[in-house]
């Protein structure tokens, strides 16, 4: 029977990277996303709205009929950034939605194919900014709010063969930081400094990480948040100018 992993936001980015690694290891892909996937390493598309979790989950729920899913990545996120003066609470609550109910409204559509596998892996992505990050209120929250719930998931699923990660990236060069920073511009240059190893991760550097919480050889690791950051987590003091 084949193996399925579900992948959110898998559409470009570090989701398009995640993809093609799994794709790699012989997953079959379901991506769900807002967007249609920009490469073909995608078996079937599902199109959501993850500021609906109730409905993205039902929709999950019909995608996968009685598919063998076994691992679950979601990276789908989005990032408001405000001052505590100036941030709106829906503007949080969208936040909220998209990567703290979400993924736990999935978890509970995938976990029983995952149980009766006898196998599982989920990995969510996280970010640095959960440490603490100027005008990231609503951002912080939901990312920090992901390692109370893989730390749980680890402790309530563990025995069934199901883990539970996350991978908190630093600066990543996906769209978003290009669409809005010029490449070799002065941001760029600023982040750069404040990264000990010099350089802005690339979608694949993220995605490396996440394979490897996805593979059977992660076995025993689970509840535990890894920094793929190139250092910033360590230098914290430098860390603002780099994610």
């Amino acid at each position: 029977m084949d193996d399925w992993a579900v992948v959110t936001g898998g559409s470009r980015g570090i989701g398009q990277a995640v993809c093609r690694l799994l794709a790699d290891k012989g997953r079959r892909i379901i991506v769900m996303d807002r967007i249609r996937p920009e490469h073909d390493r995608v078996d079937e598309f599902v199109e959501v709205d993850f500021e609906q979790p109730e409905a993205a989950a039902a929709t999950l729920r019909a995608a996968i009929g009685d598919r063998r899913v076994t691992r679950l990545v979601h990276n789908a996120g989005i990032c408001v950034p405000a001052s505590l003066q100036s941030l709106t609470l829906p503007d949080v609550r969208r936040e909220i939605e998209i990567s703290t109910t979400s993924p736990i409204a999935l978890g509970q559509v995938v976990v029983p194919s995952m149980k009766r596998a006898g196998i599982g892996r989920i990995v969510t992505i996280g970010s640095r900014a959960a440490l603490g990050k100027q005008e990231r209120t609503g951002y912080s929250a939901a990312k920090a709010a992901m390692t109370g719930i893989v730390r749980t998931w680890a402790l309530e699923l563990g025995r069934d063969g199901i883990t539970a990660n996350v991978v908190a990236p630093g600066a990543t060069r996906t769209w978003m930081l290009q669409a809005h920073n010029e490449v070799g511009g002065w941001f760029e240059r600023k982040m750069n400094s404040g990264i000990p190893v010099g350089f802005i991760a690339e979608p694949e550097d993220i995605a490396q990480a996440v394979a490897f919480f996805c593979s059977d050889e992660a076995r025993f690791v689970t509840g535990q948040v890894l920094n793929v950051c190139g250092g910033t987590s360590v230098n914290f003091l430098e860390a603002d100018a780099a994610a």
